[in-house]
């Protein structure tokens, strides 16, 4: 299928885009939690701060830490964040 132009980009169109994209951004997070804290029995506060850095964003890591008053959370965010990175980094490679 051709790339559409912006301007041939139609009603339908943007919200079949919108639902995938909001399909593809939201499962993972909760898939991944449910995994981590009932199959692999990861501590929650480790866990969040994986499932924020795996998403490259602190903010929920951040709040987490605040919450519980501890850094805990930040112990999963850099592997998590490495792991996406280097992933990514991989996959443009074998493109």
């Amino acid at each position: 299928m051709p790339a559409l132009a912006p301007g041939q980009l139609t009603g339908a169109v943007a919200f079949k885009v919108f639902i995938v994209g909001f399909i593809a951004c939201t499962i993972p997070p909760f898939v991944t939690w449910a995994l981590g804290f009932h199959l692999f029995k990861i501590n929650p506060a480790v866990l969040m701060g994986g499932v924020a850095g795996a998403r490259s964003h602190s903010g929920p890591c951040r709040e987490a830490a605040k919450e519980i008053g501890s850094s805990v959370p930040w112990v999963g965010f850099p592997v998590a964040m490495l792991f996406q990175a280097s992933c990514s980094r991989c996959l443009v490679i074998l493109r």
